[in-house]
């Protein structure tokens, strides 16, 4: 965007000096989002490296984001979700994809927590010139999951006794009332 400068009323200065102010204004707000966002928030280049990570959740997770920059992202997935990263990471290298993928990833305390990830590309982005990604900790909801899953398996099991209990009452009953006569 070109603006019009006329140095003698300065009236073109003022204008960028205002535009200035605006931009900083609004890329203030932007990283205001982004680093008080719930989710990890990171840009990743293509092959995987950490180009940007904000502020946000990667605290929660023991790290400064500064620290995992020039790092893979692989380096924090759990070994047994190698292979569906670097899947996701491939299905992302596609123009405007998106794609998620439930991922453990490492705390720095060496622990893994459970995230459910969502990448974008926007490689073609001159502004981003990669993969933006999103990832939400999900491990206290998987943890609320499997107990409500055992709770149905138990209630299953219930159910199950309650009706061989019913039916062996039957089948006794039926043995008493032969044996009395």
């Amino acid at each position: 965007m070109q603006f019009p400068i006329d140095l003698e009323s300065g009236s073109g200065v003022d204008h960028l000096i205002a535009e200035l102010a605006r931009l900083r204004a609004e890329n203030a707000l932007y990283r205001a989002l982004a680093e008080s966002a719930a989710d990890i928030v990171s840009v990743l280049s293509l092959t995987g490296e950490v180009r940007k990570a904000f502020r946000t959740r990667l605290r929660h997770m023991g790290y400064d984001p500064d620290e995992l920059v020039g790092s893979s992202f692989l380096d924090l997935v759990h070994p047994e979700d190698h292979e569906a990263a670097m899947g996701a990471l491939a299905e992302a290298q596609q123009p405007s994809a998106v794609v998620t993928r439930a991922l453990r990833l490492r705390h720095k305390d060496g622990q893994f927590l459970e995230f459910e990830c969502t990448a974008r590309n926007r490689a073609h982005d001159p502004d981003v010139q990669g993969i933006i990604v999103h990832c939400q900790d999900v491990s206290d909801r998987r943890v609320l999951e499997r107990r409500v899953q055992l709770a149905e398996r138990m209630e299953a099991v219930g159910r199950l006794a309650s009706g061989v209990a019913h039916d062996f009452n039957n089948i006794l009953a039926i043995i008493e009332l032969s044996a009395a006569r």
